[in-house]
Parts: structure tokens; sequence; C-alpha cells
């Protein structure tokens, strides 16, 4: 939760370059999915799509990586927006992948994304598909919103609204309830 806050915060700091041109990126270290990106220029996507790393052992990967980012233009934008690897999905060759990528963009800043932050886009979306593309727009998106920067209404639920409602209805076969004399019994028990 601490760290949500801390990147708002810094999003919120950074909204002046924000309204410059931004690459956001889906890492990955091209074994089971390939980088996704996006460009945004003035809060407004430009261009987006995948680096097609060929499989080969990781050091190659990394390599392709690097030129890939540099034969795409995605090189020295006032933001590179990064989703954040941690937990589970800290596998070593991911994070690799974020570091050379960090490196090879020179960023003149650098923010992570918590990927609770940028989900709700992709479920708010119904023409979403699951992509390394669609992530990386989807990670755009959520960053121009909170800078204020979407030429778009928000399509996000607000933190308000409840994810999903109880169902009122017991499911089939669950044993009810029924109000007798001010107390409650079981169904189709006499007493």
């Amino acid at each position: 939760m601490a760290y949500a806050v801390n990147y708002k915060r810094q999003v919120l700091k950074h909204r002046e370059a924000l309204a410059g041109t931004v690459v956001c990126i889906d890492p990955a270290s091209g074994a089971a999915s390939m980088p996704g990106f996006a460009v945004f220029v003035k809060g407004q996507l430009v261009r987006s799509g995948v680096l097609p790393i060929s499989p080969a052992n990781i050091q190659l990967r990394l390599v392709q990586l690097r030129a890939l980012l540099a034969s795409y233009d995605l090189v020295g934008p006032d933001v590179l927006v990064i989703e954040k690897i941690s937990g589970r999905l800290a596998h070593p060759y991911l994070i690799w992948s974020v570091g050379v990528t960090v490196e090879a963009t020179w960023p003149q800043i650098l923010i992570e994304i918590p990927v609770a932050e940028w989900k709700p886009y992709a479920k708010a979306d119904p023409h979403y598909t699951k992509t390394d593309e669609a992530d990386a727009i989807c990670i755009g998106r959520s960053i121009m919103d909170l800078a204020g920067l979407q030429s778009s209404p928000r399509t996000v639920p607000s933190r308000g609204t409840p994810k999903r409602q109880r169902a009122t209805s017991p499911r089939p076969g669950a044993p009810t309830k029924r109000k007798v004399g001010g107390r409650t019994k079981p169904r189709g028990r006499s007493g």
C-alpha cells in the first residue's frame, strides 16, 4: 500500500514531464512472452507494439532487447514507465530485462507502476484482449489518467465501488432458514 501511495506522488510530481514523450513497457525476457511497448506524446497514444526477441539463451535475448529498444526509437524519453516486478513475479530473467530496458532507454525520469494500478484499466475495457502490447497501452492509460492528461473520460470504476455484490440467494442445495415466532429456524424442521 505504501508503494502505491509513493507511486501516485511520483506521477503527480512529474506531471509536466508526463506531458512530453512517455514510453511505457510491459517487460518480458523473451522466453514466454515478448516486451510490449506504447509511446504517448502529450497524453495521446501515438504508437505501440511488441519487441520480437528470438528464442536464444538469456544473454543473447538481453542483447537483442537492447538493440530492439534502439531500433524502435524508444531511447531518450522524458519518462519511462515500466511495470514494477516484485514478489512471485520476480524471476531473475525478468528482473534482468527490466534492468536492460532502463539502461538502454536512458530515460530522464523512471516510474515503476504496480500491477494493481493498471490492471483495472484492462478489466474496464470491453475490447481488451491479454497481449503484451495491450498491457503496455493499459500501463500508459493509467499513468495518463492519474496525471490528468487522458483525453477520454475515466473508464475505471472508482475505488469506492465494490468489485462484486454478494449473492442474495443461497447457493443451490444449501440449507435455508425461516423466521418463526421472532426466531430463525432451519427450513424443513418442525418446532
